[in-house]
């Protein structure tokens, strides 16, 4: 691989990492070497597409992670208001079978 390419990689690799100083110094030595304006400017514009594709991935992402979460949140919820509710149905159906009154378990869910 030819120095050029190098450069012109490098300059699409800073723009896509956002690292600031890096295209100002690959752009110097780009001209240096004699790489012209069009040149530079197609691999800026590579680095923004891969820039652009990683950040729709990431995106992609955090939502499925997210919607992960939230499905595992839901159902460890679920999970817990059915215990509590078990158990309140517990101390309601000995409640009721102290005081002498006997409901179905069913009439509380």
């Amino acid at each position: 691989m030819n120095t050029n390419t190098k450069e012109l990689i490098a300059i699409g690799a800073s723009i896509a990492a956002h690292c600031q100083p890096c295209p100002k110094y690959h752009y110097a030595k780009a001209k240096e070497l004699g790489i012209s304006q069009e040149e530079i400017q197609e691999a800026i514009g590579v680095g923004h597409q891969v820039e652009s594709g990683a950040r729709k991935a990431m995106m992609d992402l955090e939502t499925t992670l997210c919607r992960r979460r939230f499905q595992i949140g839901a159902r460890l919820r679920r999970h817990a208001l059915r215990q509590l509710f078990l158990l309140l149905r517990a101390s309601s159906n000995l409640r009721f079978q102290l005081s002498g009154l006997i409901l179905h378990p069913s009439t509380f869910w």
